[in-house]
């Protein structure tokens, strides 16, 4: 029996397995099977590591002893036995996995029961800032900026190599097109797909963990098609062993969640029966049910029971009614990861419909007001032209992060999760509440200056108080007793604003 090892619970612990001589490594099956307390058991896939060894990297769920024993398809890694001890969690920023709350299914929580306001950041290119220099100087720079503004879920790709449009910031230190390390072996231009490049995987290890001490899931995408990169034929042999290498790495990192590929059905790249059968191997060999998503609405729509939340990306200029009209279909969360706003920044990258930070602030919370979540975008960080150092930046061209600050903040104070859209007691605006009235929350876009509301009959009494989304101010309306369409003026006139109504009964 080995000497006993020790992990906390949900944390990542690589147990490793020497063996030489091996002529294909990426070959060879290895598979642990752990039995923990209670008459729990994992199935965990190892991977090839390098330096003529294989992992299997685990993460506890429950404390007390673990024992696993090996299965693998060379003698040197079979039947390797050993035990660990399982301690309890020490670190705040670890909640286990992300799942879907079984009292508000339309809606995330962490495992150990914390709430979870998905706030997106598309970030698909976090893996190529440090590949050249082995260290992460850039990447926790940016990390750090985005986790300090409220962001808590970042979209990004396992590997993509360059954009197909014509970009500004070519050349510059901020591109990282054509990234120094490819995730096979060769080049992406002269690939050897048999092999996958250790180095590569190592460094995105070290991004997955840094962006859980910082409370962030890692939303990672395995494929993408409009990116240049020199895939596998789909479904071969490399093509699997490329997807089962993934899944086999990250899976213990209890702040992934998968996504199988970026805009999946967009580029006539591949069917739906591709998809669903690279969703369903990621299902098969993931021993922590990690959620899975499909960036195509298309796909989630005809694929419900494929997914285990809905991703959708709309630019529609009806936004609102577009996610109200997917609300309603749906029973699951509604994430809209893309939704045509592109913060302008110094280099212009890629504009969407919408440039203005104030509009894309805007069409956030739209997504929040139908009971979705969804996704930021910079246009000098969402792509292959990426600029960490933000607060160095000249205000005039710094992007707005702090309204996403403030938004998380707000929403600490607010029940999101028991809100649902509404019509009823508001003549304009947007509207949440809760199912027994007891609080309202309202939106007034740009443009009106104030609110007519009405609460259920049965209230009697309710305070009010505007917060301004821009500012993070927050300012007491008053108490009010219950009439007809009462007008609420906006204390900063036609800009955009929300209004929290706590209503009485008594």
């Amino acid at each position: 029996m080995a000497q006993s090892l020790q992990a906390q619970k949900w944390h990542c612990i690589d147990i490793e397995f020497p063996c030489g001589n091996i002529e294909r490594p990426f070959e060879i099956s290895l598979e642990a099977e752990f039995a923990g307390p209670g008459g729990a058991t994992l199935t965990i896939p190892g991977f090839y590591n390098g330096d003529d060894t294989w992992v299997v990297r685990f993460a506890p769920t429950a404390e007390g002893e673990w024992r696993y024993r090996t299965a693998a398809g060379a003698q040197g890694l079979d039947k390797k036995e050993g035990a660990l001890l399982c301690v309890p969690n020490t670190k705040p920023w670890v909640h286990g996995k992300l799942v879907i709350d079984t009292d508000h299914p339309r809606h995330f929580v962490y495992e150990d029961g914390t709430r979870y306001f998905t706030i997106g950041f598309e970030l698909d290119w976090l893996f190529a800032l440090d590949l050249e220099t082995g260290t992460l100087d850039k990447t926790s720079q940016i990390i750090d900026e985005v986790a300090g503004n409220g962001f808590n879920h970042i979209v990004m790709n396992v590997y993509a190599h360059d954009v197909t449009w014509e970009i500004q910031g070519r050349g510059t230190p901020h591109d990282y097109s054509n990234p120094a390390r490819f995730v096979f072996g060769g080049t992406n231009e002269e690939p050897d797909h048999s092999v996958l490049n250790i180095a590569f995987f190592r460094h995105l290890d070290r991004v997955i963990a840094y962006l859980q001490e910082k409370e962030i899931i890692a939303h990672l995408m395995v494929y993408v098609w409009n990116k240049r990169v020199n895939w596998p034929e789909k479904g071969s042999l490399a093509d699997d062993r490329y997807l089962d290498y993934v899944v086999a790495r990250y899976q213990a990192f209890s702040n992934l969640v998968w996504d199988v590929s970026k805009e999946a059905l967009t580029y006539d790249y591949c069917g739906q029966d591709y998809i669903t059968n690279r969703g369903r191997r990621i299902r098969a060999r993931d021993a922590y049910n990690r959620l899975l998503t499909v960036h195509d609405d298309n796909y989630c729509r005809k694929n419900p029971g494929e997914v285990d939340f809905h991703s959708v990306q709309t630019w529609r200029s009806d936004l609102y009614a577009q996610m109200l009209g997917l609300y309603g279909e749906l029973s699951m969360p509604l994430f809209n990861i893309e939704h045509g706003g592109y913060e302008k920044g110094p280099y212009k990258t890629f504009t969407g419909d919408y440039q203005d930070p104030y509009a894309c602030l805007e069409r956030n919370y739209e997504c929040i007001f139908a009971g979705a979540y969804s996704t930021y975008y910079w246009q000098c960080s969402s792509w292959n032209i990426v600029i960490g150092e933000v607060s160095s930046l000249d205000p005039k061209v710094r992007p707005h992060w702090e309204y996403f600050k403030y938004m998380q903040e707000y929403f600490a104070d607010i029940p999101y999760h028991e809100l649902m859209p509404a019509r009823e007691g508001v003549m304009s605006g947007l509207l949440l509440a809760k199912e027994d009235h007891s609080l309202y929350l309202l939106f007034k876009p740009t443009g009106s200056h104030a609110f007519h509301f009405t609460p259920s009959p049965d209230v009697k009494t309710y305070d009010a108080e505007w917060f301004n989304p821009v500012t993070g101010e927050r300012q007491a309306a008053g108490t009010f007793e219950r009439i007809h369409f009462r007008e609420m003026e906006c204390p900063w006139g036609e800009h955009m604003a929300l209004l929290a109504i706590r209503c009485y009964k008594e």
